[in-house]
């Protein structure tokens, strides 16, 4: 039998001797412990150690405890991992802030070791137990999804045997109420195989293979894709591309999906004769080096609402839409997920000149992109 895994802390404090006296007492209890002198330090270890639990003094140099809780909490795979602050002495604006920062707990130097143990104890299981529920739930939801799927699939295959005239001639009035039944259970069949994506999808787990691609080449493929319907409604595209190739590290099956979900969801949503703009640039990173491709697609204002934009990417909101399908909403959410595997931003903004939707991704694997 393979032995428990230990739960790892992460000490942030500037007093080496503290460090010192509380990792010895967490390694003594079962875990495993990586220790920090100052915030900046501290942001720096977590992609590698990824804590359980942080322990987080609030007085530091470079960088307090409050600035490092606000970094932490804007990173997606820490945002809920709990922090515990330590403080010398604290007025009730103090914990205040602290609390708005995103601590879980304060404790007050001289830390009592015991107190210590009972508080961090207490975090853990409360945090492994909304960790499991949510796991829980989004089993359950994943289950009843694929029993819905299944179902639409047993309805659909007699109706098509039908439409075939399998068990005896039809006219053609009941060809037609059954294409529309047919065609009513693709888009459900359609909703239902996204939302048992979406339900089971992360970005932490979604698996990424880059190997160096001609980004230009992936998108203009997708273009050709969705000709037919952009002829078919008289859709003006206005590119600004580079005709040169750019290579971008990516996963070529991912990105393409991502490009035709977004391409298609917009040609859908443009009215005919509309105009669609489509752009690729080259953007710097901190160091001044071209390191992050930024792709867009600008539609007119009136496409889409300004009460839309913004939730239509996001899982958890999607229930507050009623004017378009569930599916083009969950097909944008699918990108988005993808866009951040590969440690990008897929984000949507309203300017005066209309409405953007943009990904950024970087072009080397091993940049990062603040999310």
């Amino acid at each position: 039998m393979l032995p428990a895994k230990k739960d790892k802390i992460l000490v942030v404090d500037d007093e080496e001797i503290l460090r010192f006296l509380i990792s010895t007492k967490l390694e003594e209890a079962g875990f495993e412990v990586e220790t920090a002198s100052n915030g900046v330090d501290s942001l720096q270890k977590l992609p590698t150690f990824q804590p359980d639990l942080i322990i987080l003094d609030i007085n530091m140099p470079l960088m307090d405890g409050i600035s490092t809780a606000v970094e932490i909490r804007k990173d997606k795979s820490f945002s809920r991992v709990p922090i515990i602050f330590l403080t010398g002495a604290g007025s009730t604006e103090s914990l205040r802030t602290g609390f708005e920062a995103g601590a879980d707990e304060f404790l007050f130097k001289p830390i009592n070791a015991d107190e210590l143990l009972i508080r961090i104890h207490a975090l853990l299981r409360m945090h492994k137990a909304e960790v499991e529920a949510e796991n829980l739930s989004r089993n359950f939801h994943y289950l009843l999804v694929q029993d819905f799927l299944n179902y639409s699939t047993a309805v659909k295959l007699p109706l098509t045997m039908l439409l075939e005239e399998s068990l005896g001639p039809l006219n053609e009035q009941q060809k037609e109420i059954i294409n529309l039944a047919i065609k009513a259970l693709d888009e459900n069949i359609k909703l239902l195989q996204e939302t048992a994506l979406i339900t089971k999808m992360d970005p932490a787990k979604i698996a990424i293979s880059r190997q160096p691609k001609n980004f230009i080449r992936i998108l203009n493929e997708n273009i050709e894709k969705l000709n037919h319907l952009i002829k078919k409604k008289n859709i003006t595209l206005i590119k600004n591309i580079p005709s040169d190739e750019i290579s971008v590290e990516l996963d070529e099956e991912h990105i393409r999906q991502t490009l035709f979900l977004l391409l298609n969801f917009i040609v859908e949503r443009v009215p005919s004769k509309g105009d669609i703009h489509l752009g690729v640039m080259l953007n710097d990173n901190d160091s001044g080096k071209q390191n992050i491709l930024e792709f867009y697609v600008k539609v007119s204002a009136e496409t889409i609402s300004d009460e839309e934009l913004n939730l239509l990417i996001d899982r958890y909101e999607q229930a507050k839409l009623n004017k378009i399908s569930m599916g083009k909403n969950l097909s944008l959410t699918i990108c988005k997920l993808i866009i951040e595997a590969h440690n990008g931003k897929f984000w949507c903004e309203s300017k005066e000149d209309g409405h953007y939707f943009k990904f950024s991704i970087p072009i080397n694997s091993n940049h990062n992109l603040k999310i």
